[in-house]
């Protein structure tokens, strides 16, 4: 079972000690019916594994239960590659991580011929397993209209890299049911821990109960000593398989 581990680009003190807490515990984040979750960090970072502090060398501590780490040279792959990078993927590949490359869709307004360049360029200098895709749709009211776009980028991707490739779509909220079958996991929830668990708002709709847990994400930001216990007992009810926690 998963330990909820903080990694935070910049640790409070409250978090720090809850951190503590969790581990002394051991502390389980689970769901009977979901199964096992992962630890899946935004690891926008540049490469720090060189230093005594370093914060990828903590994202990556978790081995067993690290789902993806994500790489993001410059907005995107770069134009040139960045031996750093190329270590850090090794490095994260080494404890079991499935290395994400990133990319932005401009909730829309892309090119597939781009996106797949940059795949191609990641896969040439950095051997990624999947794409990070970030300003998704979520394709309520006015987006609805691009979603055709989306599932054509979609299938483009799968003929183009394969059904191992994995595809990650980041709308930081729920989709729409026609969007389900366009990525493999999507990160359906990106905002506060005031948000998560106040109860106003839906995280995980009826038809998204079908798929499999693993193919949601939640990110949860603002989690102190105060209200991680109520994330927790949350997350036990989502239907959810990668998780993030920071302050």
């Amino acid at each position: 079972m998963s330990k909820l581990i903080d990694f935070a680009a910049s640790v409070g003190e409250d978090i720090k000690n809850v951190n503590i807490d969790i581990v002394d515990l051991n502390k389980e984040v689970y769901s009977p019916q979901n199964g096992q979750r992962y630890i899946s960090p935004i690891t926008y970072w540049y490469p720090d594994f060189n230093k005594t502090t370093s914060k990828w060398n903590r994202a990556v501590s978790v081995k067993d239960s690290l789902g993806f780490v994500i790489i993001n040279p410059s907005s995107g792959v770069g134009t040139v590659k960045d031996d750093m990078y190329a270590k850090q993927t090794v490095r994260a590949r080494a404890v079991g991580a499935r290395v994400l490359g990133y990319v932005p869709t401009g909730y829309g307004n892309f090119e597939s011929g781009e996106i797949k360049r940059q795949i191609y360029q990641y896969q040439e200098w950095y051997g990624i397993a999947g794409v990070f895709l970030d300003e998704c749709i979520n394709g309520f009211s006015q987006q609805a209209a691009l979603i055709p776009k989306y599932q054509e980028l979609s299938n483009e991707l799968r003929k183009e890299f394969g059904q191992a490739f994995t595809i990650v779509a980041n709308p930081g909220s729920n989709v729409t049911k026609e969007l389900l079958d366009t990525a493999d996991v999507f990160m359906n929830f990106e905002s506060s821990a005031e948000k998560y668990v106040d109860g106003s708002r839906t995280i995980t709709p009826d038809y998204c109960l079908s798929e499999n847990a693993n193919k949601f994400w939640h990110v949860i930001y603002g989690v102190t000593k105060e209200n991680y216990q109520s994330v927790i007992d949350k997350l036990d009810k989502e239907h959810v398989g990668h998780v993030y926690l920071v302050d």
